[in-house]
C-alpha cells in the first residue's frame, strides 16, 4: 500500500509559506522590483523565487536573515496543523488505530462492569491501579516519560500513547476521560494551569499557560478532578472571580511533602475535541467536596479489589495484548516520538 511521507509534506508547506512570505513583505519586494523580478506583487517561479532569496542575502545582513527566514518558516501555523491533522485522519493507519483503540476501549468498560462499582470515583481509583501495574501497557511497563522530540496532532487518540508504556499526564487523563465516557459518565481530559504557590495569583495573571492535564468527570450533578499522573482526586475545590468574564476553579490536592493547587481556565480549550459538550457540562456542574478521608478510603478499597481479581484482570490483559500492541505500533507511526531528531515519518494512505 501506498506510504505518505509526513515529513516532505511539511516541508512542502515551509516552502509555500517561504515563497508567500517573500512575495508579500514590503522590504522584499523592492529588492524584488530592483531585480526585475517582481511586477504583479507576486513571485512568478520558484527560481526566481531562489534568485531573490540570493539577492537577499547578498543585500542584507547574511547572518540575521538566516535566522529570520529559518525561524518563520518552521514555526507550525494553525493553517498547517490543520492540513496535517486532516492528512493524517484521512490515512488507513489512522482509521486502523482508532478502530483498534475504540475496540480496546470498549472491551475495557465491559471489564470494569464485570467487577461492579458503586460510583465514578471507585472507577478512576480501580483504573490507576491497572495502569500503575502496567495493565494498559505492551509490555506491563508503565512510566511518566517526555520526549524531546514529537510529532503528535490527533489528539483524540491521547489515550493510545499509553500502550507503549512511556508517557504523560494528557495521555493518562485521556485514556481514563474515554472508558469513563464509555461507561456513560461525563467525562474530558482537561488542561489546568499547576502551582505550589499562592493560586490567586497564577489565576489573575493574564499571561497564565496550561501546564497539566487532569480528567474532569461529573456525578450526579456534581463535578470532581482526579490526577492519573500523581494518583491523586483533587480535595477540595473552591470558585473565584477574576478579571476575565469567567469564574476559574481552583482544586486542591496533597501528594507527599507537597500541596498542589489546579488552576482550571475555561478559556483553554479540552484536549480532545470530541469532548467538547462534556467540557461545557464539567464547567456547569455542582462543584463536589471530597475529604482527604474519603480519598484514602477509595484508594485502600481500590487496591482490595486489584488483589481479589488478579486472575481475572491476567485472563483480560492476555486478551487484549496482541491489540494493546498493535495500537501502540500503529499510534507511534502516526505520532512517532525520541529523544533523538525524528528521521522518519510515515503512514499509509
Amino acid at each position: 500500500m501506498a506510504e505518505i511521507d509526513l515529513f516532505k509534506y511539511q516541508k512542502k508547506l515551509q516552502k509555500e509559506k517561504l515563497i508567500k512570505m517573500l512575495s508579500e513583505d514590503k522590504k522584499t519586494k523592492t529588492y524584488l522590483i530592483a531585480a526585475g523580478l517582481e511586477t504583479t506583487g507576486a513571485i512568478v517561479s520558484n527560481n526566481d523565487c531562489m534568485q531573490a532569496f540570493f539577492l537577499i542575502l547578498a543585500i542584507t545582513d547574511l547572518r540575521n536573515t538566516l535566522r529570520y527566514i529559518s525561524s518563520e518558516t518552521k514555526k507550525v501555523t494553525p493553517e498547517e496543523v490543520e492540513e496535517i491533522t486532516t492528512l493524517i485522519r484521512h490515512s488507513s493507519t489512522y482509521k486502523e488505530c482508532i478502530r483498534e483503540y475504540n475496540t480496546f476501549i470498549k472491551e475495557t468498560a465491559k471489564f470494569i462492569r464485570s467487577i461492579g462499582f458503586a460510583s465514578a470515583k471507585d472507577i478512576v481509583a480501580y483504573l490507576q491501579v491497572l495502569l500503575d501495574n502496567g495493565y494498559f501497557s505492551e509490555d506491563m511497563n508503565h512510566s511518566y516519560q517526555k520526549y524531546q522530540y514529537e510529532k503528535e496532532y490527533v489528539t483524540e487518540l491521547c489515550g493510545a500513547k499509553v500502550s507503549t508504556g512511556k508517557c504523560v499526564c494528557r495521555h493518562m487523563s485521556g485514556l481514563f476521560a474515554d472508558i469513563l465516557s464509555t461507561l456513560g459518565y461525563t467525562a474530558a481530559n482537561i488542561q489546568v494551569i499547576t502551582t505550589t504557590k499562592n493560586p490567586t495569583s497564577i489565576a489573575t495573571n493574564k499571561k497564565r499557560i496550561s501546564d497539566h492535564a487532569l480528567v474532569g468527570v461529573v456525578e450526579n450533578g456534581e463535578r470532581f478532578m482526579y490526577d492519573p499522573t500523581c494518583g491523586h482526586f483533587a480535595t477540595r475545590a473552591t470558585s473565584i472571580q477574576t478579571n476575565i468574564p469567567e469564574a476559574l476553579l481552583i482544586s486542591e490536592y496533597a501528594i507527599p511533602n507537597k500541596r498542589i493547587y489546579a488552576i482550571l481556565d475555561p478559556t483553554s480549550k479540552v484536549l480532545n475535541p470530541k469532548r467538547e459538550k462534556q467540557m461545557i457540562l464539567f464547567n456547569l456542574a455542582k462543584i463536589a467536596t471530597i475529604t482527604c478521608e474519603e480519598v484514602e478510603f477509595i484508594k485502600n478499597k481500590a487496591e482490595i479489589i486489584f488483589r481479589g481479581n488478579e486472575q481475572q484482570q491476567y485472563n483480560f490483559f492476555n486478551e487484549q495484548k496482541e491489540r494493546i500492541s498493535k495500537i501502540s505500533k500503529l499510534y507511534s507511526e502516526i505520532s512517532p516520538h525520541s529523544d533523538k531528531p525524528i528521521k522518519k515519518w510515515l503512514i499509509r494512505k
